[in-house]
Protein backbone atom coordinates (compact mmCIF):
# COMPACT_ATOMS: atom_id res chain seq x y z
CA UNK A 1 0.00 0.00 0.00
CA UNK A 2 1.36 3.64 -0.99
CA UNK A 3 0.80 5.98 1.70
CA UNK A 4 0.73 9.72 0.18
CA UNK A 5 -1.65 11.84 2.08
CA UNK A 6 -2.62 12.31 5.53
CA UNK A 7 -5.77 10.51 4.72
CA UNK A 8 -4.02 7.75 4.06
CA UNK A 9 -2.09 7.58 7.00
CA UNK A 10 -4.98 7.71 9.38
CA UNK A 11 -6.53 5.25 7.05
CA UNK A 12 -3.24 2.77 7.43
CA UNK A 13 -3.68 3.12 11.25
CA UNK A 14 -7.63 1.92 11.53
CA UNK A 15 -6.31 -0.87 9.59
CA UNK A 16 -3.88 -1.85 12.06
CA UNK A 17 -6.71 -1.46 14.79
CA UNK A 18 -6.04 1.83 16.18
CA UNK A 19 -7.33 5.61 16.20
CA UNK A 20 -4.82 8.21 15.92
CA UNK A 21 -5.81 9.19 19.24
CA UNK A 22 -5.44 5.80 20.61
CA UNK A 23 -2.12 5.39 18.69
CA UNK A 24 -0.82 8.54 20.11
CA UNK A 25 -1.66 7.50 23.80
CA UNK A 26 -0.26 3.84 23.93
CA UNK A 27 2.82 5.58 22.41
CA UNK A 28 3.28 8.57 25.04
CA UNK A 29 2.32 11.70 22.83
CA UNK A 30 -0.31 14.04 22.88
CA UNK A 31 -3.28 12.91 19.87
CA UNK A 32 -3.37 16.69 18.61
CA UNK A 33 0.43 16.67 18.30
CA UNK A 34 0.24 13.51 16.24
CA UNK A 35 -2.63 15.11 14.18
CA UNK A 36 -0.47 17.81 13.42
CA UNK A 37 2.41 16.59 12.32
CA UNK A 38 0.30 13.77 10.35
CA UNK A 39 -1.04 17.15 8.62
CA UNK A 40 2.06 18.40 7.83
CA UNK A 41 4.77 15.51 7.49
CA UNK A 42 2.57 13.37 4.74
CA UNK A 43 4.46 12.66 2.29
CA UNK A 44 2.36 14.43 -0.24
CA UNK A 45 3.36 17.75 1.47
CA UNK A 46 7.31 17.15 0.83
CA UNK A 47 8.19 18.55 4.27
CA UNK A 48 10.48 16.71 6.85
CA UNK A 49 10.26 17.54 10.46
CA UNK A 50 13.59 19.02 12.30
CA UNK A 51 12.59 18.85 15.93
CA UNK A 52 13.06 15.43 18.12
CA UNK A 53 9.59 15.46 18.84
CA UNK A 54 7.96 15.56 15.35
CA UNK A 55 10.72 13.05 14.36
CA UNK A 56 10.57 10.91 16.81
CA UNK A 57 6.32 10.91 15.75
CA UNK A 58 7.10 10.03 12.64
CA UNK A 59 9.14 7.71 13.15
CA UNK A 60 7.03 5.89 15.40
CA UNK A 61 4.31 5.77 12.58
CA UNK A 62 6.60 4.71 10.05
CA UNK A 63 7.25 1.63 12.60
CA UNK A 64 3.69 1.00 13.39
CA UNK A 65 2.78 1.15 9.67
CA UNK A 66 5.87 -0.35 7.83
CA UNK A 67 6.38 2.45 5.50
CA UNK A 68 8.96 4.82 5.29
CA UNK A 69 7.13 8.07 6.09
CA UNK A 70 10.49 10.35 5.96
CA UNK A 71 10.70 9.42 1.83
CA UNK A 72 14.49 9.14 2.12
CA UNK A 73 17.54 9.84 3.89
CA UNK A 74 17.21 10.74 7.52
CA UNK A 75 18.67 11.25 10.20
Amino acid sequence: MRIETANHIQGALRAKGFTCRAWAMQHGYNPRTVLHCIQLFAPENNRKPKRKLSKSIISDLSQTLGFDLFGGTHE
